[in-house]
């Protein structure tokens, strides 16, 4: 009875043993790769007009924000490094009213020469976002940035500042020549009739520009970014 009793005590050790070596791996299978978690943030908060996106595009209107959050900070924590996914976090803290995490996450992102970042973290600047320094030359900075990086949106805007007098005083501005071949740059990309007929008008108010006009506090409305 003792020897029986040993022997099947014996037997449920081991097929318990059996049957945690199988969950293992099965435990292992259901937890997401990094890159599993960043597909999920970039299928739910890509911007229609980052250049640099990877997932579908989404408005604001198309987001489930909750879900969105999650799924990029976890992306956030598991690539902390991917400054699209940084971005697109930062995006949906935004929308959410998180604005304070917003504007740290975007200038982490701002930082690390992700020019989408770059663009949208001057408009936080330009717009005096709540959380955002007063500083437009900070705008100037990191819009000059992306432009020179090739974002169409900071450079149409920074040259058409640039023209108003806005960032007159701030330091280390873009020359002439490079804003003019800002411009080519974006002319040559541009996606419709409009869009090309407003860079060729700043082109041309831009050749005729010899200083910097006297400043000015007047804004147009802040793009949809």
């Amino acid at each position: 009875m003792f020897t029986q009793n040993k022997v099947s005590h014996s037997s449920a050790l081991i097929l318990t043993g059996i049957g945690l070596c199988l969950a293992a791996p099965l435990a292992v299978a259901n937890t997401p790769s990094s890159a599993d978690l960043v597909a999920a943030c970039d299928a739910v908060a890509a911007h229609p007009d980052d250049p640099d996106s990877i997932g579908p595009p989404h408005v604001k209107a198309e987001i489930d924000l909750p879900k969105a959050i999650d799924a990029c900070h976890k992306a956030s924590e598991a690539e902390p490094d991917n400054m699209r996914i940084r971005y697109q976090y930062a995006r949906m803290l935004f929308y959410s009213g998180e604005r304070n995490n917003s504007i740290r996450e975007m200038k982490t992102a701002a930082d690390n020469g992700y020019r989408q970042a770059q663009f949208v973290y001057g408009v936080f600047v330009n717009y005096q976002r709540e959380g955002a320094p007063a500083d437009l030359c900070i705008t100037e900075k990191y819009w000059k940035k992306s432009a020179a990086q090739g974002r169409q949106a900071a450079i149409v805007n920074y040259v058409k500042e640039r023209i108003k007098g806005r960032f007159a005083g701030c330091d280390d501005m873009a020359s002439k020549e490079e804003m003019s071949n800002w411009l080519k740059e974006a002319e040559s990309e541009s996606g419709s009739y409009y869009e090309t007929l407003f860079i060729k008008d700043l082109s041309e108010r831009l050749a005729v520009k010899n200083s910097d006009i006297t400043p000015t506090s007047s804004q147009d409305n802040e793009p949809k970014w």
